[in-house]
């Protein structure tokens, strides 16, 4: 798993957040405004569980996170190679 979140968090698509979104924002039945899906919550049965909510719960913000930041690196990306290239020009002018 650590690889994965070092390497392929990226590759998580729409489909998977979209199967995942019911159970995190799965609501007691009494209290709608507490989650099911925590961590907190999940520790009282069991630790491993509780990272797993953890970890699930990051996947998502990161890609939610990721489709707002992933075209302005690419847009920061394209400006700085039109940069060096600019420089590259106003070097070779001189």
């Amino acid at each position: 798993m650590a690889f994965f979140g070092a390497e392929e968090k990226n590759l998580i698509n729409e489909e998977t957040i979209e199967l995942l979104a019911p159970y995190l924002e799965l609501a007691f039945r009494d209290d709608q405004e507490r989650e099911v899906f925590r961590g907190d919550i999940a520790k009282g049965s069991s630790s491993a569980l509780k990272g797993i909510c953890e970890w699930c719960r990051a996947m998502s913000d990161y890609h939610k996170a990721s489709k707002i930041v992933k075209p302005k690196l690419l847009l920061l990306n394209m400006k700085e190679g039109e940069l060096r290239l600019a420089e590259g020009q106003l070097e070779s002018a001189q």
